[in-house]
């Protein structure tokens, strides 16, 4: 079929995962990674061995905040398909969500690096409008608005949704940022 025996990415999508924006106490460590675990695990109603999970910080450093981007997947089913594409010749490099994969992905890390700053990203799913902050080229918001592209582009309300969302979005970006602009906006 002309694809190479090379490493693969595997995208899950929205659907096939647990997605929670998690504010976390101020940990560090193992103490941290058993808290994320534990709280991953929950979204999917599995034990904490039971459970595959990716975990972003969406808090600089020096935040008094810590909230985390967390995907969970149960972990058995995952691992039995890495297995199956590893038999047949494709070894899994990574597993990621879709959706995140999306927001970093070259062509929006593209034109987030060609403004200066914070970038808007609005990207349309199928069954959902994704909404991201980033800032220097790392996700530090992410909302969702249920309702796919067709709904959100050609019902009126529907696009008020979004827009209304996109002020919010803005008005917590810059509280958060301490006045900061966005800067640029991203329509995918």
């Amino acid at each position: 079929y002309g694809v190479g025996r090379r490493p693969v990415i595997v995208a899950l999508a929205p659907q096939m995962i647990a997605t929670r924006i998690l504010e976390l106490p101020d940990l560090m460590g193992r103490d941290l990674e058993a808290v994320v675990v534990r709280r991953a695990a929950s979204l999917c109603d599995l034990e904490p061995g039971e459970a595959a999970f990716s975990a972003i910080s969406l808090d600089g450093e020096d935040s008094p905040e810590r909230r985390w981007l967390v995907h969970a997947v149960e972990r058995r089913p995952l691992t039995d398909f890495q297995s199956e594409l590893r038999a047949r010749g494709y070894p899994v490099r990574s597993v990621v969500s879709a959706r995140s994969a999306l927001f970093q992905s070259r062509g929006i890390e593209r034109a987030t690096q060609a403004g200066d700053g914070t970038t808007l990203a609005v990207l349309f799913e199928k069954e959902a409008c994704a909404i991201g902050v980033l800032d220097e080229g790392r996700i530090v918001h992410l909302s969702v608005v249920p309702g796919g592209s067709h709904t959100h582009l050609s019902d009126p309300d529907a696009a008020r949704t979004i827009v209304h969302a996109l002020r919010s979005i803005d008005a917590i970006w810059r509280r958060k940022s301490r006045g900061r602009s966005i800067a640029g906006v991203v329509v995918g």
